[in-house]
């Protein structure tokens, strides 16, 4: 059915509907389309100017498609709010391929969609945040920087929320998030927040090493700490950290000289060798000394340098250092302290040789022939010290041919008298004398002589038939036996000697005299 005026109609009008499909043609035609379609008038479609006139021209057409038109556009250049919000609500679904739909349509909405996802941030559930943090994360706004820095920042949002957002700044900030990061570190309270931020920093290795030794303003070595993380990142710290040895505070040359010692690099013992001379701290040196300990393990020779600083705090630092290190090669180092006149630390190095095994005991033996009497002394008493662990080197230090090791190491087993070895020595003497006895007394007789063992003479009269020498042969003139006195003056008779009646240099052997002491 058309409607159409009866009058016009019977005089040959054009029917309503005739003329207005009429008008839709000829507006839909190319070049019109063109016309109002070209790029500078789809953006900025409210141009009044050319909507006016095409009302005016094609009037009830131009205004159905004007309209239509604009619509489209509308549609075209907004999404609906709706539409985000249904997508950000879908992250949180449950279902896997409607959650990365939604996240493609997030990020193809860009913009737009920037201030709902912050919004989902802020008051979702943490699935729906960490969705909505990494999508962020892909859109370029300037406020989403700003945003995931507050959200780090803010102990109230959930950490793995805030882990994400870290994470992203790290990624994608470069040196400027880094320090924030840092700087967010040094005041986290919750631990586990803190761990996971000195993760996302140590993964970004060399980047995070400046912002980290700047932050070293107190004295803390935990694991999250920024010396703790330095540590983990490794050897792109080491030279950055040895530059701090040398112009940073005191608070920060500990930390320094902790993670230099943890990470193990060699290239910091030098420096800090050299920062120990430079710095009297004692909380310097403490730490100082912790961390060469580490490096004395693979590199000791490197540390023999400490005892020849002329600081004796450091010297018996490094004493006690090589002592805690049970390394044999620092023995004869060691040795040269004490032969080069620093006799007073005889104590600490008899201490370190103790606590060496086998060749520290023969240190100490060795120790018999230096001059200084207390050094000879301070030996004795700690090989009496040692015990039993030493009898059998002093024994074989009977044999040397140096006279004082020989009767010193005599006076020490004396001193051992309790051992279950000396009193072998004791029972070797019978009646029944055998070539090893008599051999054994040859060497051995300094310790029979102080013990005063009873029945030894004989024995020893016949090693000095055999083995005698002119230290002995006077040894037992001057002993105060007089079996041993006559038995030495027959064997200086019979072997072409005379005998000066002078005070002897030699005899410091009395009969007996172990006994009496």
């Amino acid at each position: 059915m058309f409607i159409m005026k009866t009058e016009e109609s019977k005089n040959g009008a054009i029917p309503l509907h005739t003329r207005l499909s009429g008008k839709l043609k000829s507006f839909f035609t190319l070049e019109n389309l063109k016309s109002i379609f070209s790029p500078q008038k789809v953006k900025s479609f409210f141009n009044f100017k050319e909507l006016i006139h095409k009302i005016k021209e094609n009037k009830i057409a131009a205004v159905v498609i004007s309209v239509l038109v604009l619509l489209i556009i509308s549609l075209l250049i907004f999404v609906k709010p709706g539409s985000i919000n249904r997508h950000i609500n879908a992250l949180g679904s449950g279902d896997i391929e409607k959650a990365k739909k939604a996240e493609t349509e997030l990020v193809k909405a860009g913009k737009r969609a920037v201030g709902p996802l912050m919004d989902a941030v802020k008051n979702s559930k943490p699935a729906v945040g960490l969705a909505a943090v990494k999508i962020l994360a892909e859109i370029e706004d300037p406020r989403v920087d700003e945003f995931l820095r507050e959200v780090v920042s803010n102990p109230k949002r959930d950490i793995d929320v805030r882990a994400a957002a870290a994470k992203t700044l790290a990624e994608e900030g470069g040196t400027q998030s880094i320090e924030f990061l840092v700087s967010v570190l040094t005041k986290e309270k919750d631990e586990a927040m803190a761990g996971k931020i000195g993760d996302i920093l140590c993964g970004a290795g060399e980047l995070s090493v400046n912002p980290l030794i700047s932050a070293m303003k107190e004295y803390d070595v935990s694991e999250n700490s920024p010396a703790g993380i330095l540590i983990r990142i490794g050897e792109s710290s080491v030279e950055p950290l040895i530059k701090v040895l040398s112009d940073g505070s005191t608070e920060a040359k500990k930390c320094a000289i902790f993670a230099l010692g943890k990470i193990g690099d060699r290239r910091a013992i030098d420096p800090l060798i050299k920062s120990l001379q430079d710095n009297k701290d004692s909380g310097i040196r403490d730490v100082s000394f912790e961390a060469l300990s580490v490096f004395g393990k693979e590199y000791i020779s490197e540390l023999f340098p400490l005892l020849k600083i002329e600081d004796e705090d450091i010297k018996v630092r490094a004493i006690k250092l090589f002592a805690d290190l049970g390394n044999s090669e620092a023995i004869k180092p060691l040795f040269n302290v004490i032969l080069e006149k620093d006799t007073h630390l005889h104590e600490e190095i008899f201490e370190a040789f103790s606590r060496l095994g086998d060749a520290g005991i023969g240190a100490l033996i060795a120790s018999f022939k230096i001059p200084d009497k207390d050094v000879k002394v301070g030996a004795a008493k700690k090989l009496i010290e040692i015990g039993e662990p030493a009898v059998n080197s002093l024994i074989f230090a009977l044999k040397e041919e140096d006279y004082s090791i020989r009767w010193l190491s005599a006076a020490t087993l004396c001193k051992l008298s309790h051992l279950p070895l000396v009193k072998r020595l004791v029972s070797e003497i019978d009646d029944d004398i055998s070539e090893e006895d008599i051999e054994m007394a040859s060497w051995a007789y300094p310790f029979y002589i102080l013990m005063g063992v009873p029945g030894s003479d004989e024995i020893m009269v016949k090693a000095l038939e055999k083995y005698g020498d002119e230290v002995m042969a006077e040894d037992f003139m001057n002993c105060g036996n007089k079996i041993l006195a006559d038995a030495a003056y027959k064997w200086a008779e019979d072997n072409g000697f005379e005998v000066e009646q002078k005070e002897s240099t030699v005899g410091t052997l009395k009969w007996g005299s172990a006994q009496e002491s």
